[in-house]
């Protein structure tokens, strides 16, 4: 016999529960246009340029995530923003270009996670910012794109952790900045979009190793 339509029916619900947001510590210094890198499982570090309006700033500050809290790190040789930062092989971060409210910047320095200081490596060619900065299978970081303020560039550079040293890499066919780089499967790298100036692109290139 079926059971009675007035009995009762369990239902199961499979559904993904929803994305959550936890509030974690504050940071030293108020501000924006931060950059994170990851180091290995237990660590992030943030680099803290300021708010629009006020000085760039040269401090960094280390996240952990055990204790969900903030603490001072060694400084930036030189106060920067809109630069990139870069996980290396070896887990030095290499910080390049940038922008201090009057020019853009082709020095670079890299961030030793074991001793937390900055220190200075080899300099682009070529002042930027608002640039891409991409790991290689290789361990070599591509640079693309960028402006120094007043023009935009196309030129790219590798830069060789080994050396310390950049080196020309070709380049883009349209100078621009704000451009994405993707690392493919292959070892190739997507670079799309991007602006000059005057327009938003839809060119998307290939760089090929």
């Amino acid at each position: 016999m079926s059971a009675p339509a007035s009995a009762a029916r369990s239902i199961v619900s499979t559904a993904t529960p929803p994305s959550t947001w936890i509030h974690t510590s504050r940071f030293a210094a108020e501000t924006s246009l931060r950059i994170a890198v990851i180091f290995g499982r237990t660590r992030s570090r943030k680099l803290c340029p300021p708010k629009p309006g006020s000085t760039q700033l040269s401090s960094s500050e280390l996240y952990d995530p055990a204790t969900g809290k903030f603490s001072a790190s060694g400084s930036l040789a030189t106060a920067r923003d809109f630069h990139t930062a870069t996980l290396l092989p070896d887990g030095r971060v290499l910080f390049a270009g940038g922008w201090n409210s009057k020019s853009a910047y082709s020095s670079a320095e890299l961030y030793d996670p074991k001793a937390g200081t900055f220190s200075a490596t080899g300099a682009m060619a070529a002042a930027r910012d608002t640039h891409t900065a991409t790991l290689l299978p290789n361990g070599q970081v591509l640079v693309t794109g960028g402006s120094d303020g007043s023009n935009f560039t196309a030129a790219a550079e590798l830069y060789d952790p080994a050396s310390g040293t950049f080196s020309p890499a070709g380049s883009l066919a349209s100078p621009r900045d704000r451009q994405s780089a993707t690392l493919l499967a292959d070892g190739r790298v997507l670079i799309a979009g991007g602006w000059d100036g005057d327009k938003v692109f839809a060119l998307a290139e290939l760089y090929q190793p």
